[in-house]
């Protein structure tokens, strides 16, 4: 095998570099990636887990723009969460309307124990379902197959601001959610990779405004890193010594 070494990803003066469609890196690394690709959880220097990452092109007519569906799975450590006897596992799917809107999104949260002989019912299990123009999402967490939190529920608990989640899960009006999916924007970067500074591509997304999620490509398409919030990373395992930070 061959193992690749990138030591860090630089951005001096970034209006240096070009802003692109989104669509061309998608692209790119549809080129090469047929199949989901798997990348190592990290929360600091320590593995806690893994992710499988898939992008696929949605048939489309000549006039009409590329949807991208984008899909996720993976595993986390209840450690990571002081509960070692406990695991997260989660599956996002969603689409997206020529690589910068989000036009519809899922995402599962299984949070159980890692006792087979517990059940499977003594989880918890979150899901959050949205579709463009169809309202607020629908949003439950169920405990032994009965609800115990749902949108109506938070919005009840949370109404009057106590506390800002009823605004990411979008109220009872749905317009915070859909306003809280920022656009998907790419530009050009350089890392050093195997001692040289080599041309990348990096894909940055905001949350609600308060938190930022950016994906490195390599030249060639290879997706090579992903910072996440709170200081996890999802790194690919053939990348060795992969340091520092992406500065926007």
């Amino acid at each position: 095998m061959t193992g690749l070494l990138i030591r860090d990803t630089y951005f001096p003066e970034e209006s240096r570099f070009a802003e692109m469609p989104p669509g061309f890196v998608l692209d790119l690394f549809l080129q090469h990636r047929d199949v989901p690709k798997t990348l190592l959880l990290y929360k600091g220097d320590q593995k806690r887990g893994h992710a499988l990452i898939g992008v696929r092109a949605l048939p489309a007519a000549p006039d009409q723009t590329p949807v991208y569906d984008f899909q996720g799975s993976g595993q986390i450590d209840g450690e990571a969460f002081g509960n070692a006897e406990h695991q997260m596992t989660w599956r996002l799917t969603s689409e997206l309307d020529d690589a910068k809107k989000w036009r519809k999104l899922s995402l599962q949260m299984i949070w159980q124990t890692t006792n087979p002989s517990a059940g499977a019912d003594q989880g918890l299990v979150a899901n959050i379902a949205w579709k463009e123009g169809g309202g607020p999402p629908a949003f439950e967490v169920r405990q032994g197959g009965k609800v115990i939190m749902d949108l109506a529920k938070a919005t009840s608990m949370l109404e009057g601001g106590a506390f800002p989640l009823l605004n990411l899960i979008g109220g009872t009006k749905g317009n915070g959610f859909a306003s809280g999916l920022a656009q998907i924007k790419a530009r050009e970067g350089l890392m050093m990779l195997a001692g040289k500074r080599r041309k990348c591509y990096v894909l940055q997304m905001q949350i609600m405004g308060m938190y930022e999620m950016k994906a490195v490509f390599t030249e060639a398409g290879e997706l090579a890193r992903v910072d996440l919030p709170q200081d996890w990373q999802l790194l690919e395992p053939m990348i060795h010594g992969l340091g520092g930070h992406v500065v926007p």
